[in-house]
């Protein structure tokens, strides 16, 4: 089968949905003689930072001379980018034979009533994929949660990773801090070390007593002394951010990341912690293989510039917790920026317009291309009720073409809200020819 076909038939054969549970996945894998015990994986969880710190250890391994399977979502542009080999997307040819392989057990799930999730069958998808590629480690992104998560189906994991925690998908996770870390920390497995960024000391506490119950080791990193791994000191530029961290109270390393936002700090410590992690495991990982991976790190739409004058920025920021973390970059400097917003009905709408209504010097509202997205002249009301005029427009272009031009030469443009926003956002900035882009 072709390409195409096998794709057309994947999406026919499940449902977009969030179905949480298991026991789709887990058959979908035995169907497959379980490739997923043929890949040791790293498994990442959390409220934001999951895919930068995925993109991170992605880039370490590939520079060490590892065969590396990573697995994220959403995508951007391509379903493919998805499934990674290498930091480069599945080809059409090793999608097409995983696929073809996985159809059957998708059409017995669908003639028994419990169709695969479309999420779920990914999930699998790059299970096979990663095996026929013969990967030396897989990282793996779950989707939502963690216990319930397909990618906790995944039968071999040697390092569990929990970014932190915010109120998110509280109808299935719950509405508390609490009841949310405690459906994520379930991914930790008896023996498999546990790493964290998470700071609160209450999620703290949980975590550790979790970690007695199920007997796993647990290490953090932060910004203080007591954690495995400390960040002592770290610096904007204009290539990225530059950090000194502290492994264990004495070893210090230095590096550097082409990636722009506080936010990040933080997410490049996690990875360090981890790769740290993994040497015991047998991975062989210098420093100078650290500090080159992290340069060539690559991960677009995350606080990603793509224009000098005006200066534009695409981030994919889609809950309050995010958006608060993105525009500190401006609310610290006392700036405000100009803002093309889209975001997706299930997210805590009001939230988020709260935040960016903090930073907002002029609002422009568009519905992302998604089956969920919120009607541009809806997401607007939601501005007016913090107080923020926003004009709903009818797509990227004109929404951003107004931003540019409101912003000049010296103002800022952010287009956030949604990772779904940032495909079109770069079409749509293709077509304005006044800009002199670059990383597009």
């Amino acid at each position: 089968m072709t390409y195409a076909r096998v794709r057309a038939a994947l999406h026919k054969l499940t449902i977009r949905a969030v179905w949480p549970g298991l026991a789709r996945t887990r058959k979908l894998l035995t169907h497959l003689g379980h490739p997923d015990a043929a890949c040791p994986a790293v498994q990442i969880t959390g409220t934001n930072g999951k895919g930068s710190v995925a993109a991170l250890l992605s880039a370490v391994l590939t520079q060490t001379g590892y065969r590396v399977g990573c697995f994220t979502s959403p995508h951007l542009w391509d379903e493919r980018e998805r499934i990674t080999l290498n930091g480069i997307k599945v080809s059409r040819k090793a999608f097409a034979a995983a696929g073809q392989r996985l159809l059957p057990g998708l059409k017995v799930l669908q003639q028994a009533g419990t169709p695969a999730t479309t999420f779920e069958a990914w999930t699998v998808l790059a299970a096979e994929v990663f095996r026929q590629a013969g990967v030396d480690l897989a990282v793996v992104e779950a989707g939502m949660g963690g216990r319930l998560d397909a990618t906790s189906a995944w039968k071999r994991v040697i390092l569990s990773i929990l970014t932190n925690v915010s109120l998110e998908h509280t109808r299935e996770l719950g509405t508390s801090l609490s009841a949310i870390c405690g459906e994520k920390i379930a991914i930790a497995r008896k023996g498999v070390p546990l790493l964290s960024a998470e700071a609160r000391p209450g999620l703290r506490a949980l975590m550790r007593d979790q970690a007695r119950g199920k007997m796993f080791p647990i290490k953090f990193a932060g910004m203080n002394s007591n954690n495995a791994i400390q960040v002592k000191a770290w610096r904007r530029t204009s290539a990225g951010l530059q950090m000194e961290l502290i492994v264990k109270r004495r070893d210090l390393i230095k590096i550097q990341i082409p990636w722009h936002g506080e936010f990040q700090v933080l997410n490049a410590a996690l990875a360090v912690l981890a790769i740290r992690n993994l040497q015991p495991a047998g991975y062989q990982i210098s420093g100078k293989d650290i500090r080159q991976g992290f340069k060539s790190a690559h991960w677009p739409g995350r606080m990603e510039m793509v224009s000098q004058k005006p200066k534009i920025y695409l981030d994919g920021a889609h809950n309050p917790t995010a958006v608060h973390a993105l525009l500190r970059e401006w609310n610290s400097r006392s700036k405000k920026v100009y803002l093309v917003v889209g975001i997706v009905r299930d997210k805590d709408v009001s939230g988020m317009c709260r935040e960016f209504a903090r930073a907002a010097k002029a609002v422009w509202t568009v519905a992302p291309p998604d089956p969920r997205a919120l009607p541009a002249k809806e997401l607007a009301k939601h501005f007016q009720a913090w107080g923020v005029k926003a004009e709903p427009q009818a797509g990227f272009r004109p929404a951003l073409q107004k931003a540019v031009q409101a912003a000049g030469t010296r103002g800022t443009v952010l287009v956030a809200g949604s990772l779904y926003n940032i495909a079109p956002a770069r079409r749509a900035l293709g077509r304005l020819k006044s800009l002199n882009l670059i990383n597009l």
